[in-house]
């Protein structure tokens, strides 16, 4: 997606397209940073999960929806009520989990957060 302006109050959208590898294989993640601070995790979905098991961070699950789209290999983030302290970049990330077809996870990722939150960068690739 192109850079964006938006007022407070109003909704946002922001799609990714991935490439490069099975999308219906792993779950997408959207992670901001805000100028000058660290990573934020917004939430992750994937392929072939029912809306019930998108997750987010409890504090943004209000503000955030991920969609994702298997023919066009989109990953979109929908954002409302937009604030100030939404500024960021926003990137969109692959988790680095593979599921074979039955859902069965082939490799078990380290966990996701740090006693202080900070998202392990080893566990994605960056889109």
């Amino acid at each position: 997606s192109e850079p964006m302006v938006k007022r407070p109050g109003e909704s946002h959208r922001l799609t990714c397209t991935a490439s490069g590898f099975t999308f219906s294989s792993y779950e997408m993640n959207w992670i901001r940073q805000p100028a000058g601070k660290g990573l934020e995790w917004i939430g992750i979905g994937g392929v072939g999960w029912s809306t019930g098991d998108t997750h987010y961070k409890d504090s943004l699950k209000n503000k955030f929806s991920i969609d994702l789209d298997s023919s066009s290999k989109t990953v979109t983030l929908n954002g409302q009520n937009v604030q100030s302290e939404d500024t960021a970049v926003y990137y969109c990330a692959r988790r680095a989990t593979v599921r074979d077809n039955n859902r069965r996870v082939i490799q078990k990722l380290l966990p996701l957060f740090t006693t202080t939150g900070n998202i392990h960068l080893s566990q994605y690739h960056i889109l």
